[in-house]
């Protein structure tokens, strides 16, 4: 188990493990939405967490609703994501398998749009050719069982009944099934997953954990509705929302900047330094963990380009500022405000830090920037004791300007 935490560099382990212990209770739990905007680790999160649920013996599946949105049905992707579970558990196969087809059967029977394609698909896989007329036969009865709404709700309840039992037969604990990536597929395709979980699987014994990004996802509803209050739409399909919150994003920053070390002399001063000052400006632009992880990528590409220049702390500090700042931007019609606003984060950082690093990023800052501004005027009015400073820059700033021409 202990390996299936081994990188976790965001202190995602408590919040796994009180969430599994929930799940494990006797709430009643049938669909937990994991809310995060896009780039902030849902999906590892989610992995992580089903790799956890299988080290202790709690039957899960994990598919991304995105790949599998190519269908017309959502109902293919779930059905076929629970038939796969159960052909690789050979013990339960027979029994769970019949009660799998009867489900089929019956929704085909209701005529959930899209049901012909999902009985047919379905059946082609298990039987192979010569299922046509068994799944006609189901799909004729739509037209009588429409006729008569007691008689498709009676169904509906029925198909519950079928599924419970499905689970029943595949575990006695609780089934978790993990959908990922919802708010990445085509709007209509959403909506009628959130659906299908709702109305179908709404039954004890499965929990549904869908991984979203509840603003991307309001927008797709409202494309399809209209401007809707969406947060009182989507109350609908879920019983609870975690908020995938960063409470350890340092570690994360220190995590992948122990990663460039062998490319980079320095000591243990300068890496406080470069921390706090990567925190800083992160914090100020608003990064995501991806974003941050494309930062480091950058600072991987520029440092071999002029490997022999970073023996000294100032030229890390200054790749740093101009890669996270953007380097476009430090002119002189933009450097008050960024040196405004980063000022107001030095005091912000500075209330649970080390002073004396705070000291240092405020003198080294605004060297960075007056040596910035001379070399973007091709400047020779620099002082004669900073011309060092002003050929290190000068490097970087080419090398920074290099980066631009990859696409992002």
């Amino acid at each position: 188990m202990s390996d299936i935490f081994k990188n976790d560099k965001l202190g995602r382990e408590p919040a796994i493990c009180s969430l599994t212990s929930l799940i494990e209770s006797d709430f009643e739990l049938n669909v937990l939405a994991v809310n995060a905007s896009w780039g902030m680790g849902k999906t590892t999160f989610i992995e992580m967490w089903h790799k956890y649920l299988v080290s202790k013996g709690i039957p899960s599946l994990y598919f991304s609703a995105w790949e599998d949105d190519c269908s017309s049905e959502p109902l293919i992707a779930i059905l076929g994501e629970i038939q796969g579970y159960i052909k690789k558990n050979e013990d339960i196969e027979k029994t769970v398998e019949k009660g799998l087809e009867k489900v089929v059967k019956k929704i085909a029977k209701i005529g959930v749009k899209g049901s012909w394609e999902l009985a047919k698909g379905y059946m082609q896989q298990k039987f192979g050719t010569g299922y046509e007329e068994v799944i006609k036969i189901a799909c004729d009865e739509f037209e009588k069982s429409v006729k008569n709404y007691p008689k498709e709700k009676s169904l509906l309840e029925k198909i519950k009944e079928d599924i419970k039992k499905v689970f029943q037969d595949i575990t006695d604990k609780k089934f978790v099934i993990f959908i990922d990536e919802l708010d990445r597929c085509r709007p209509l395709y959403a909506i009628e997953l959130l659906e299908r979980v709702k109305h179908l699987f709404g039954t004890s014994g499965v929990v549904f954990v869908l991984s979203i990004d509840k603003e991307q996802l309001g927008e797709s509803i409202k494309s399809q509705y209209g401007n809707i209050d969406t947060n009182q739409y989507l109350k609908r399909f879920f019983d609870l929302e975690y908020h995938l919150s960063i409470d350890h994003q340092s570690k994360y920053q220190q995590f992948l900047y122990e990663s460039i070390k062998r490319d980079i002399p320095y000591n243990l001063r300068t890496d406080e330094i470069n921390l706090a000052l990567i925190e800083i400006i992160s914090n100020y632009k608003n990064l995501t963990l991806r974003e941050l992880k494309q930062f480091f990528d950058q600072i991987r590409i520029v440092i071999p380009l002029n490997r022999d220049i970073y023996n000294g702390a100032f030229a890390m500090q200054v790749l740093i500022v101009l890669v996270l700042t953007e380097v476009e931007k430090l002119n002189k019609s933009e450097y008050e405000k960024i040196s405004y606003d980063l000022t107001n984060k030095y005091r912000e950082y500075s209330q649970n830090k080390n002073s004396k690093i705070l000291e240092i990023l405020d003198k080294q800052f605004d060297l960075i920037f007056r040596q910035v501004d001379l070399v973007r005027n091709n400047s020779n009015n620099y002082l004669e004791n900073e011309e060092g400073y002003f050929e290190v820059v000068s490097k970087i700033y080419q090398g920074v300007r290099f980066l631009e021409n990859f696409a992002k």
